[in-house]
Formats: C-alpha cells, sequence, structure tokens
C-alpha cells in the first residue's frame, strides 16, 4: 500500500475525523496534535496499516479506531478529555498498542468482537467487548 506521513500537524474542530486512513495505504501519522475531531482522532479502515506514534489527541469521542482489517502500529500518543475510549480495535482489526497514556477518565484500550492486537506496556486500562 501507498506509504507516505502525516506529521507535526494541528487538526481542529473538523465535525467527525481528524485523520482517516483507508484502503491499503500504510502512513505514519506521527507528532500530531489532534482536537475537537468530534468523533474519531484517527480512524484506520479497511486493510490500512502504518504508525500513530507521538500524536497528542484530545476533545474526541474515540482517540483511535481501527476497524475492518486494518492493523496499525499504535505508539506512544497521549490521550487526554477523550469522550468514552482513547484506543478502541473492532472485530477483525489486529496490529499493536504500545507506550499510549490516556490521562483521562473514559475507557483507556478496548477491544470489540474479537479484535486482536498485540499488546505491549501501556498506561490505559485494558478492557473486551463481545
Amino acid at each position: 500500500g501507498a506509504g507516505g506521513s502525516f506529521a507535526g500537524n494541528t487538526v481542529r474542530n473538523t465535525g467527525d475525523i481528524g485523520v482517516q486512513v483507508g484502503g491499503s495505504s500504510a502512513p505514519t501519522v506521527s507528532g500530531n496534535t489532534i482536537s475537537g475531531a468530534g468523533v474519531v482522532g484517527i480512524l484506520y479502515l479497511e486493510s490500512s496499516s502504518g504508525a500513530a506514534s507521538a500524536n497528542q489527541i484530545s476533545a474526541v469521542d474515540k482517540g483511535i479506531q481501527a476497524f475492518d482489517d486494518s492493523r496499525p502500529a499504535v505508539e506512544n500518543n497521549t490521550f487526554s478529555s477523550i469522550g468514552t475510549e482513547s484506543i478502541v480495535f473492532v472485530a477483525g482489526a489486529s496490529g499493536s498498542v504500545t507506550g499510549n497514556v490516556c490521562s483521562s477518565g473514559a475507557d483507556g484500550i478496548v477491544l470489540v468482537g474479537g479484535a486482536s492486537p498485540t499488546l505491549g506496556s501501556n498506561d490505559c486500562s485494558i478492557s473486551s467487548r463481545g
């Protein structure tokens, strides 16, 4: 898939999604400040991959969400003022989650419907749902 990078940006008040990664793309999304993106700070769909690293994500419902067969490496991100989940992997999503800090009252890392990322050391709660 296509690589590239989205780095060092400020993404604010985007409505629903701050950064969306889809198809078979595999970009590095790093060093960004994402705030007030509405529903999801960074969304991985389809068979996308790549890395989400060292991002500051706040004032969203979900910080980083992985769906479908996506397999992102979610590393060293900081989450604050999150509505429901800082990191959520759904159904067939895999990849890895390590070095993240979840500093809000929301759920930290949530695995839904058999999602199976590799979990490293994170300062986040971990839970599974259906």
